[in-house]
């Protein structure tokens, strides 16, 4: 029989390599968004023209992470309203 302290060992590996996968995914996510992200801006297009094309009024970043803050700073636009943290 497997003791209560060797199945609570088990049990908080198995859930710390969930999270490690969760991110990992993450993290793999990020980089994906930033290459197609960069692509475009290799081909003059950026985040703000796509907003004023489609006829945004107002936007509203909802965080200040990594991806967050590029968007504000790409966002440099009159329509661009606040920041959520």
């Amino acid at each position: 029989m497997i003791s209560k302290s060797v199945m609570n060992d088990i049990k908080y590996f198995i859930i710390d390599e969930e999270a490690e996968k969760r991110e990992l995914e993450k993290y793999a996510n990020f980089t994906y968004l930033f290459d197609i992200w960069l692509k475009n801006m290799e081909k003059g297009k950026n985040v703000s023209s796509y907003f004023e094309r489609n006829g945004y009024k107002k936007i509203v970043v909802y965080g200040m992470g990594m991806i967050g803050k590029h968007i504000v700073e790409q966002l440099k636009i009159p329509i661009f309203k606040c920041c959520i943290q």
